[in-house]
């Protein structure tokens, strides 16, 4: 960035998709075949280990899921100092509609809390 900060940019070749989903099919058929005709493939639940892998590799892919799990790593680190309370009354403003985190906003950071609440 022009201030010097450091960034990660994460690219996504265009067309990528179609084949990650081929390719996923292809593993997919071959856990079913491992699982029909193994008893160790039945045993290791092949087929639920590779839907599980497919979940995790097509949301890799959807660069919304990504930012909302970027979004919800950050909240974590910016609440780790907050007292219960503090939390208490985050989880209530934000069910009501309101704002419930803003960063950072206390002396000390980071390390102590980071949220806000007002509706």
């Amino acid at each position: 960035m022009r201030s010097g900060a450091e960034m990660v940019v994460k690219v996504q070749r265009p067309g990528v998709r179609p084949v990650v989903d081929r390719d996923l099919d292809i593993v997919g058929l071959l856990a079913a075949t491992l699982d029909s005709q193994t008893p160790w493939g039945r045993i290791a639940g092949a087929v639920g280990l590779v839907a599980g892998f497919a979940q995790a590799v097509r949301e890799e892919l959807d660069f919304r899921i990504e930012a909302r799990n970027l979004t919800a790593v950050a909240v974590g680190y910016l609440l780790k100092g907050c007292t219960r309370e503090e939390l208490t009354a985050a989880v209530r403003t934000a069910a009501r509609g309101g704002t419930a985190i803003a960063a950072p906003v206390r002396a000390g950071w980071p390390g102590t809390c980071a949220a806000t609440w007002r509706s």
